[in-house]
């Protein structure tokens, strides 16, 4: 379980910079393609943990596995609705920031 959860950090770092450079014009694919393997991979290995966690009966386990899965799932997403803005013009928020 630790395991997992720090490889998500990292993966969390990775999704953080990916989408400031997305946002900044700048090329994204040097942060994106190891965010994405992070992200893959942290979660087959948090269903591997969660189905091994509920055939064993470690519910304690099983519950914290299935919340940080959950907050994985609504991370993806969000990142998906930003860079979907960043990507089709929509994002003025960087736009604001480069006038200051």
């Amino acid at each position: 379980m630790f395991g997992t959860v720090n490889q998500l950090l990292a993966a969390l770092a990775l999704l953080i910079i990916t989408v400031y450079l997305a946002r900044k014009k700048v090329k994204a694919i040097y942060t994106g393609i190891p965010m994405v393997f992070m992200i893959a991979m942290t979660g087959w290995a948090m269903v591997f943990n969660l189905q091994k966690f509920y055939v064993g009966g470690k519910w304690l386990l099983f519950v914290v596995g299935l919340i940080v899965f959950v907050l994985e799932i609504w991370m993806i997403a969000e990142t998906y609705l930003v860079m979907k803005k960043v990507y089709s013009g929509e994002d003025n928020a960087s736009a604001a920031t480069q006038n200051i």
